[in-house]
């Protein structure tokens, strides 16, 4: 990967390289191979919070904070904070199709540091449990589309490009409660 990376950034220094590694990619972000991984930890994280419900608040941050303490800060803010990929099932399925239990999860994708990845299809309700049920191929008709759903990301999307904390602000919990599995926290630029 150092060779492949010297090679890219010779012809474009500009060059974004991502690795998909499932677990800590630290090793790989060191600045001498990726710049970025797809951040399944964070997704783990996400989802057993959110989806399973079978880790406290408590532990959610703890989790967080211990992948953000893993990256280094350049790598940490490329980080792309997925849901839903190629190789996992998608988000609504997750959520077992509920849009609404959903909601939540993606704003937190959309608000917290790194780089929000939305897997093709997710922002309109696309359903499908894993491989090969992940790849259908994208709902194109838009009566097949959950229009709510697509409006919901293009508003979150829209409040990520307008307020540049979303993007390169710091991050800081405010709140962490277990008993009512409730936490907060500010985004400053």
């Amino acid at each position: 990967w150092r060779t492949f990376r010297d090679h890219v950034k010779a012809m474009s220094p500009d060059a974004y390289i991502v690795g998909e590694i499932w677990n800590n990619g630290s090793p790989w972000l060191q600045g001498d191979q990726f710049d970025a991984v797809m951040n399944y930890v964070f997704r783990d994280a996400v989802l057993d919070f959110f989806v399973h419900r079978s880790i406290s608040t408590s532990e959610f941050v703890a989790r967080l904070e211990q992948l953000r303490a893993d990256y280094p800060a350049a790598a940490g803010e490329a980080l792309l904070n997925l849901l839903g990929s190629h190789d996992t099932e998608r988000v609504l399925s997750a959520f077992g199709g509920d849009t609404r239990r959903m909601l939540p999860a993606v704003a937190f994708q959309m608000s917290y540091p790194g780089v929000p990845m939305i897997y093709y299809g997710d922002e309109v309700g696309m359903v499908g449990h894993r491989d090969p049920g992940c790849r259908g191929t994208m709902v194109w008709d838009e009566i097949r589309q959950d229009r709510g759903l697509l409006e919901l990301y293009r508003n979150l999307i829209r409040q990520r490009r307008t307020r540049p904390a979303l993007r390169r602000g710091t991050f800081r919990w405010l709140l962490k409660d277990d008993p009512s599995r409730t936490f907060a926290f500010m985004r400053v630029y």
